[in-house]
């Protein structure tokens, strides 16, 4: 049998919060899938230039010492120092399956860099959160045959962590937004989906008073990734700049990406809203685990025409869902192993 092995690179310059919890929960369930942790550690008092003669010195080690033939994992982006060592990998015929969290191109501009693409090339396996991100990569020169989608990140909790109830008659429901409120700048235009049928809560950093209508939109608080104390009965995962359909390089990057936030609602048991054209919109919906919209001024009339024996059959999945996401289980599924 052939070694698995990760490899875990910890610069020291990375904050623990939610931007961490993805790629720590995937090294935590790669390792009950079988891949042992490789781990490299760079000394975080040192300066930018001893950090990289460090980790050069640390991978080339690693390259030097990983057994032939060996099923390694690496989770992309990683350090360009990597690609200096790929020629030894190859050389000892090391099969490398590679996790895309991000393509840092087409997030930063929109247009996908050939010459990011020819860095997945090296994979044997690719696991990409979407069939889109394939067809992205397909069109600017990918070769890799053996590719996987997992839709869904890990979000790693207690079996037994609080679930969501259902919500309470003749109230107004409760449709929440957490996340870094400041980059999320359709958040201002809130104001404009006022009505009686539910209320807007907010949760995470950055919050600013004008977000606020009394009444309508408020803010409850930050939260700790690893124990997300957040309540609902419906989460949006929208981007971008507009209320009419998730604009801009950050809205138009839920196309091709699966985000985190999707893990977290549903992890806690809470139901989601998805834009219809987001990579993830034909899973939410065909697994009846949320609603998908064209523009977020749907949302009332949506909310408004369901039954509760509907919502409550949404509910009931988003909870199956919810195990499976909190264990790693639906994502050890999607790996190549």
């Amino acid at each position: 049998m052939k070694r698995r092995i990760q490899l875990v690179i910890d610069k020291g310059d990375q904050a623990p919060d939610a931007r961490t919890k993805a790629p720590s929960d995937t090294i935590r369930v790669l390792e009950k899938a079988g891949y042992k942790p490789w781990y490299i550690a760079v000394d975080p008092a040192l300066s930018h230039y001893k950090k990289l003669i460090q980790l050069c010195w640390r991978l080339l080690i690693f390259c030097l010492r990983i057994p032939q033939c060996t099923e390694l994992f690496v989770q992309y982006p990683l350090t360009n120092l990597f690609w200096v060592f790929l020629p030894v990998l190859r050389l000892k015929q090391v099969q490398i399956t590679m996790l895309v969290h991000d393509v840092e191109s087409y997030r930063a501009t929109g247009i996908m860099n050939p010459k990011e693409t020819e860095k997945l090339n090296c994979a044997t396996h690719l696991v990409l959160p979407s069939k889109a991100m394939e067809d992205l990569l397909r069109s600017t020169g990918l070769k890799v045959q053996n590719v996987h989608y997992h839709y869904l990140w890990p979000y790693l909790l207690p079996p037994d962590y609080k679930m969501g109830t259902l919500p309470a008659l003749g109230k107004p429901l409760q449709v929440i937004f957490a996340g870094n409120l400041s980059k999320s700048t359709f958040l201002s235009h809130f104001p404009r989906l006022q009505n009686s049928t539910y209320q807007i809560r907010l949760y995470g950093g950055g919050y600013s008073p004008d977000m606020a209508l009394d009444g309508f939109v408020s803010y409850c608080s930050s939260f700790r990734p690893n124990s997300p104390l957040i309540e609902g009965d419906w989460g949006i995962v929208w981007d971008g700049y507009s209320l009419e359909a998730c604009a801009g390089e950050a809205g138009e990057y839920l196309r091709i990406s699966a985000p985190h936030k999707l893990s977290l609602y549903l992890s806690v048991g809470i139901p989601v809203i998805v834009w219809k054209e987001a990579a993830v919109a034909e899973f939410v919906e065909s697994n009846h685990l949320g609603i998908a919209v064209s523009n977020l001024y749907e949302v009332e009339a949506r909310l408004k025409e369901m039954s509760e024996a509907e919502y409550a059959s949404i509910k009931a999945d988003v909870h199956c869902m919810a195990m499976k996401i909190r264990s790693g289980e639906l994502f050890v599924d999607c790996l190549p192993l």
